[in-house]
């Protein structure tokens, strides 16, 4: 959940919110595991 500013915004521009996976810094090198195990999701 967004707090008020700056909310979502911390790591990435609002444009690109959305499009690729934030991960913490100690759940990078589980990045594979953890993507491979998400569903697939279609184009918008």
């Amino acid at each position: 959940i967004a707090t008020d500013p700056p909310g979502f915004a911390v790591d990435e521009s609002p444009d690109s919110l959305g499009q690729a996976l934030k991960l913490p810094p100690f759940l990078e090198g589980r990045r594979a595991a953890i993507e491979a195990a998400l569903p697939k999701l279609g184009e918008p």
